[in-house]
């Protein structure tokens, strides 16, 4: 009879453990969706791993959440610009910087969609912004950029000045 009900409260305790964790993965879960910094990782792994559909809805959620996060903005033109929503891309590439004007990678990023666009004179613009940042760490990004734009444009001395 001893070992019977030893048994059964292990088991009542088993059960309530395991409905405990059962409750706290479900809270940590509405956290997630809550939390736009999660949503904006989320975004990233799913754009890494070539889930750009799933990428650009974990972005706009985290925008839904922080419409100022300027990353988010960046990261969903970027995404967009895989599907060749290029407007789209404009866009959000140009919110990012009206958040945060010294982020330099959004000029890059923009110039790389005007370059796309056969816009070359705004590209040439997006990239010399970039180089104007001492600051800013990829550097040869711009450089290269503008070397291809002089190149396909015919001004060769200008392109290999930028190799």
């Amino acid at each position: 009879m001893r070992r019977n009900n030893l048994l059964f409260l292990t088991l009542i305790c088993t059960m309530l453990f395991l409905a405990g964790c059962a409750s706290s993965q479900s809270q940590t879960k509405i956290k997630q969706e809550k939390d736009p910094q999660y949503q904006y990782n989320l975004g990233l792994f799913y754009l890494n791993s070539n889930n750009v559909d799933e990428a650009i809805k974990c972005f706009n959620r985290s925008l839904n959440l922080n419409p100022n996060n300027y990353l988010a903005w960046n990261a969903i033109g970027l995404a967009q610009s895989l599907k060749t929503n290029f407007e789209a891309s404009i866009q959000a590439f140009t919110k990012a910087l009206a958040i945060n004007p010294q982020f330099t990678e959004a000029h890059n990023n923009l110039g790389t969609i005007y370059f796309e666009l056969k816009q070359y004179d705004k590209a040439e613009a997006e990239y010399h912004q970039a180089l104007i940042d001492p600051a800013y760490t990829s550097r040869e990004l711009p450089y290269y950029n503008l070397a291809r734009l002089y190149f396909v444009q015919d001004r060769l001395e200008e392109a290999y000045d930028y190799i």
